[in-house]
């Protein structure tokens, strides 16, 4: 019986050493191809995973196609996973997630540096993060902040 415990802590350490991680935390999504055949780098990129049947995917969407002109060196990515043939966003959307140490429960979903967010709230919002949903939740200053931030390393690079 004392094996299995055993057993159990070694494997997580190996999943633990297996995990791609950036020295400032976030996750190196650069290891996962999208199902663009594009590996996406979570430092330069804003990766959306939405439905189409989601009304907060559908006005974070519209909020982003206002904004993205301003964040010149970030590449916004959408992928829907919602619809039942879109086999290979649903598959990226768990490896992405997984990479994150976030789940797949609930949407929209939006990576951005080394952040999940989860939902899209138009007001203004404190950092605030969901156990639940293992994510920060949407408010659109903590996504515009995030995505300044990210802008303002890009730029100093």
């Amino acid at each position: 019986m004392r094996l299995l415990p055993a057993m159990t802590v070694i494997g997580l350490i190996v999943l633990a050493l297996a995990t791609p991680v950036f020295a400032d935390g976030a996750a190196d999504t650069a290891q996962i191809p999208s199902p663009t055949g594009v590996a996406l780098d979570p430092q330069e990129t804003l990766i959306l995973f939405y439905s189409d049947a989601c009304p907060h995917c559908h006005n974070e969407l519209r909020w982003l196609a206002e904004i993205e002109d301003d964040f010149p060196n970030i590449s916004f990515q959408r992928f829907e996973i919602q619809v039942t043939d879109n086999r290979a966003n649903q598959e990226y959307f768990a490896a992405v997630m997984d990479a994150y140490d976030s789940n797949t429960r609930g949407w929209p979903r939006t990576v951005i540096g080394d952040r999940v967010f989860i939902g899209f709230d138009p007001g203004d919002g404190e950092e605030t993060w969901v156990d639940q949903f293992e994510a920060w939740v949407g408010y659109r200053n903590q996504l515009h902040d995030a995505l300044t931030a990210l802008q303002s390393q890009l730029t100093a690079e």
